[in-house]
């Protein structure tokens, strides 16, 4: 059964029982998350400023890109005695987890 099918189902039957009996309304829960969609992942009691806290997250995640295309340069322009194991290092630092 594709997904558009299932959703159909789902919404058709308007009520539908989980496994641990809990009983979803799936038509209320699908407007209550259209309606809030563009809150994000906040709860009413976020007391900061959103953009100010989408900022600062921003500029976390933008340093920490140019620290891992710092480490694959170096990576690559290691020269010398030790530059195997360094590279390695610089490889290891740089791998996403």
């Amino acid at each position: 059964m594709s997904t558009t099918a299932s959703i159909k189902e789902a919404d058709s039957k308007r009520n539908i029982q989980g496994d641990s009996g809990l009983v979803i309304d799936i038509k209320s829960l699908r407007e209550h998350t259209r309606r809030n969609i563009t809150d994000g992942a906040r709860t009413p009691g976020f007391g900061l400023d959103r953009d100010m806290a989408v900022n600062v997250l921003n500029a976390a995640l933008a340093t920490e890109l140019v620290c891992v295309v710092r480490y694959w340069r170096h990576q690559f322009v290691a020269t010398g005695i030790n530059a195997k194991p360094i590279a390695q290092e610089l490889a290891f630092l740089a791998k996403p987890r």
